[in-house]
């Protein structure tokens, strides 16, 4: 392999310096263009803390080492779920429509009103003019869309694509603190967009680190419970209504005391009557006989010794033959009246079993709703402990209002494309060299030829061969 010398590299370069030129001239226009007109763009940041919650920590036997690298692998996993959520798109999506996507898609470079500078006026003529380019690119793109060859996004998927490529989420290494940042367009949308987003998250990492209510199900289930309960009731106090009853133990004791007394008066009247019964037969017999003797004898005698006996015989047979009718009439009534108590004693059997199973079904309906609102204190109690162990976020650093602007360095920019227009000019005379394979120099006639140089004669235009002659005026 042969060595490249000095006047080799110098050769080369001053034989390619018209390439290499405009090589750097080009860079360096390009990049110095690109600070000039890349809009400025402010970065709003803030800070989060990642406080691991109790339950986090491993609480067993085990060594202490043990215990801090389960605590700490517990809270890096933790954080790379809370990146997950902040890098989501759900995320992404409700601060576009919380703020507006028309917000997100304004103007690309914000000028100063008060800078009437030369170069804010070379920098706004040239900034008039790449508009106009993007805005006929933009109308190549709706072609395209137009003809179907590209997907349309509508501007709220572009404002969720921006708001997804401009927010940087880091962790700074062996720390629970996260950093965000959101890169826009003016001050005031990079700090609103921000605060959003920290918003938006903090709801979010609540609900998805919340496990299910366990109160909500029970409050659910007392208050169904309390409406099946209140309707067993209105069915109990219908059915009791409808049968007349306030209470059926009341009524059937009632009942039972009624019949009885009916039966012990049915009892005593049947006594009397039978008593009353056998003294009309005696008083019967006793007229009889009397009536007897008066007829064997002479009826004046007869009249006069037995007249008396005889009319009181009568009259208390009338007595106790009106007593028996007045005892059989009221055997009787005592009779319909045992009847009749019977019959609503039955009837009252026949509805205990209706009741019963109403009743059944009340209390059934009071010991779960019972039931639920102990367990709902218990739930209560257990989410209380529960949230105490949850992971939680606490604001370190709230969203900055930016005063300058983070990014492009426009003196960094031109430095940059100055040495790279240096190095790729020089990559650039290097590689035209090595893509001529003419002769340049004796030495590689004597080198690919191996024949002897014996003088070089340098390449000459044809228009610079003659020299042009002073001639004056000639007048033929």
């Amino acid at each position: 392999m042969t060595e490249i010398s000095l006047r080799d590299i110098y050769y080369i370069i001053f034989r390619h310096k018209w390439k290499a030129l405009f090589f750097f001239l080009a860079v360096t226009t390009l990049v110095t263009f690109f600070a000039v007109l890349s809009p400025q763009v402010y970065r709003s940041e803030a800070k989060l803390l990642l406080r691991a919650g109790p339950n986090n920590v491993s609480l067993d036997a085990s060594p202490r080492d043990a215990q801090t690298v389960s605590a700490g692998s517990s809270l890096k996993s933790q954080i790379n779920s809370e990146l997950e959520i902040l890098r989501s798109r759900p995320l992404a999506e409700k601060v576009v429509d919380a703020i507006g996507p028309q917000r997100f898609l304004g103007s690309d470079i914000e000028l100063s009103s008060t800078n009437t500078s030369i170069y804010a006026t070379v920098g706004n003529a040239i900034g008039d003019f790449f508009k106009k380019v993007r805005a006929a690119v933009g109308k190549s793109v709706r072609l395209l869309e137009i003809l179907g060859l590209r997907k349309p996004l509508d501007p709220r998927d572009k404002a969720i694509l921006s708001v997804m490529k401009n927010l940087h989420i880091t962790v700074p290494r062996e720390s629970n603190i996260i950093s965000i940042s959101y890169e826009a367009k003016t001050r005031e949308l990079a700090q609103e967009v921000l605060d959003k987003v920290i918003a938006v998250y903090l709801e979010k990492h609540i609900t998805l680190h919340r496990s299910f209510d366990p109160c909500e199900f029970f409050v659910r289930k007392a208050e169904e419970s309390h409406s099946l309960l209140a309707q067993a009731e209105q069915e109990l106090n219908d059915c009791k209504h409808s049968l007349s009853i306030v209470s059926l133990a009341d009524e059937e004791r009632i009942l039972l005391s009624r019949i009885g007394t009916l039966g012990q008066e049915m009892d005593l009247t049947e006594a009397g009557l039978s008593l009353c019964q056998a003294k009309a037969q005696e008083l019967g017999r006793q007229f009889a006989k009397a009536q007897a003797s008066m007829d064997k004898e002479d009826p004046a005698q007869a009249s006069q010794k037995l007249g008396p006996r005889l009319r009181a015989i009568q009259s208390a047979l009338v007595i106790e033959e009106a007593n028996l009718s007045s005892l059989q009439a009221k055997a009787e009534t005592l009779c319909k009246k045992e009847a009749e108590a019977q019959e609503e004693l039955k009837r009252l059997k026949k509805c205990e079993l209706q009741i019963a199973q109403l009743e059944r079904k009340l209390d059934i309906h009071q010991r779960r709703y019972h039931q639920y609102l102990d367990r709902l204190e218990g739930a209560r109690i257990a989410w209380a402990l529960e949230r105490g162990s949850m992971p939680s976020i606490a604001l370190v650093q709230p969203a900055t209002y930016p005063f300058k602007t983070a990014g492009p360095r426009r003196m960094l920019w031109p430095t940059l494309g100055f040495f790279l227009g240096i190095s790729g000019g020089i990559a650039l005379a290097f590689l035209a060299q090595h893509l001529d394979h003419s002769f340049q120099t004796p030495e590689d006639v004597e080198k690919y030829l191996g024949l002897p140089t014996l003088a070089a004669i340098p390449y000459v235009p044809v228009k610079r061969r003659l020299p042009k002659r002073k001639t004056k005026g000639l007048n033929a």
